[in-house]
């Protein structure tokens, strides 16, 4: 029999926006043909394009977990929430990840920290970084996925009825959910998420205030850019740099999507945060050819 199940995007503090409605079938027993048994598998939401920039996926935090797995060179399989048979999220939010010993592990970080205990210690992506760079790694995520998403993300896509209606909604839905059943799932779906937000606390302050909380974390982040680039910590990859890449890409999305505000996040980066896109445009030449063919774009 068919199951609905609310599906959700993981976001920051153990809250969880509910992003997605899905009607699946119960998952089979066997993997599905094309994926073989030793596959790393990663569970994600769906691609977005739009004027010109790509996102491996409209969740930040998956976007980010892809491009933890192109830096660090693990090879894996996507299959999307709409893929009918995929198995239950352990954490119920995406992503979420089947590793090669059969394990399900939900929500991006305990992913990217799994993998890089399971890999041998000289192979670790952060295994270079010094107690400092770590610390400031985990400040920077943290700022990002449990202020700015909140702020930024979650309040223009989803929180803002116009922009959910009119774009959100369509973007989303569209090719898996009927267009006469859009408006009530929509309506459903974004009552989750708003109650969600207020329960997180951001979405009782005024939208000036929330707005200038987005546009302070963003700035933050480019006065911490440590060094000359490539990377965040120099010339050598680290799993920062896949956060980073899945949260400036959401943003610039956002930027070329929606109608931003003067004083917004997404203005900010494109007016006063060059190490940011310089940073997003490097990860743009290594990783966007590889996330495109990832998830079939």
């Amino acid at each position: 029999p068919v199951a609905k199940r609310v599906i959700q995007s993981e976001a920051g503090s153990g809250a969880e926006g509910r992003e997605l409605v899905r009607a699946f079938p119960a998952a089979p027993s066997a993997m599905p043909q094309d994926i073989a048994d030793g596959d790393l598998v990663v569970y994600t939401c769906m691609p977005l394009e739009h004027n010109g920039v790509f996102s491996a996926d409209a969740s930040p935090f998956v976007h980010k977990l892809l491009s933890y797995l192109g830096l660090a060179r693990i090879a894996f399989r996507v299959r999307p929430a709409a893929h009918r048979g995929n198995p239950s999220p352990p954490k119920g939010k995406f992503p979420f990840a089947r590793l090669p010993t059969g394990e399900l592990v939900g929500d991006s970080q305990c992913i990217i920290d799994e993998l890089e205990r399971r890999r041998p210690a000289g192979e670790r992506l952060d295994a270079w970084l010094t107690a400092e760079q770590r610390a400031l790694s985990h400040v920077v995520r943290r700022t990002l996925e449990e202020s700015m998403y909140w702020t930024s993300m979650i309040d223009r896509r989803w929180h803002n009825r116009d922009n959910f209606f009119n774009i959100t909604m369509p973007m989303y839905f569209e090719g898996f959910i009927p267009r006469w059943l859009q408006s009530l799932v929509g309506w459903i779906i974004r009552r989750s998420v708003v109650q969600a937000y207020t329960g997180q606390g951001m979405a009782r302050h005024s939208q000036a205030e929330r707005i200038a909380f987005a546009r302070e974390d963003i700035a933050a982040v480019e006065a911490l850019f440590p060094s000359t680039g490539p990377f965040f910590h120099g010339s050598l990859p680290s799993s920062i740099d896949a956060v980073l890449h899945g949260f400036v890409k959401g943003l610039r999305l956002q930027g070329v999507t929606y109608k931003c505000e003067e004083t917004s996040a997404e203005i900010e980066l494109e007016r006063n945060c060059p190490m940011l896109l310089a940073h997003a445009a490097h990860m743009d030449l290594l990783l966007e050819g590889k996330l495109r063919e990832a998830v079939g774009r």
